[in-house]
């Protein structure tokens, strides 16, 4: 079968069956679909889906629409530290998840508006990691922190007056 699988066309061999697996699922049916992986460690992989009357197709592309989802909630944990929340009280609770969401926000959103390209974030160079083309979320949080690390806190008023006027270029991150 042909399927879009994060942006490209891929061909891919399967098998789907529906079973029953009740210490897992209980009495619900359940979609399984093994995919034949040519490259990796592991030759197979295989998806799991509780709506029975999905097709193939359907449980790996949703599967693969998904990935960016799980990027966030690992950038939102690991990066932000949403997992190591401190919060006990119900309405801080509630609060943490809405104010690290805004918080990641903002930051994708002044590296929008700054505009940089790649070559100029000066993405970190590792050599197990040659290819590395697009800008992932913890190259825009090394940005912000070398950034505000470089401002002037001790003086509100200097921060204030730099919003006002045209605002000079950030400092150029080296690499890593």
């Amino acid at each position: 079968m042909t399927l879009t699988l994060y942006g490209e066309r891929k061909q891919v061999q399967y098998k789907e069956l529906v079973a029953r697996w009740y210490r897992s699922a209980g009495k619900p049916l359940l979609k399984i679909v093994i995919v034949k992986v040519p490259r990796g460690e592991l030759p197979l992989r295989v998806f799991f889906c509780t709506d029975s009357s999905r097709t193939a197709r359907q449980v790996i592309e949703s599967y693969a629409s998904r990935w960016g989802i799980e990027v966030l909630f690992r950038d939102l944990k690991q990066l932000l530290g949403f997992s190591s929340s401190r919060a006990r009280s119900p309405l801080a609770v509630l609060r943490t998840a809405p104010w690290v969401g805004v918080c990641y926000t903002l930051l994708v959103l002044w590296h929008m508006e700054l505009g940089f390209d790649t070559s100029q974030m000066g993405l970190p160079v590792r050599p197990w990691y040659r290819t590395k083309r697009t800008v992932a979320f913890a190259d825009i949080l090394r940005l912000a922190q070398r950034t505000l690390s470089s401002a002037d806190w001790t003086d509100p008023r200097l921060l204030l007056a730099g919003l006002n006027t045209s605002t000079p270029p950030p400092p150029q991150p080296k690499a890593a």
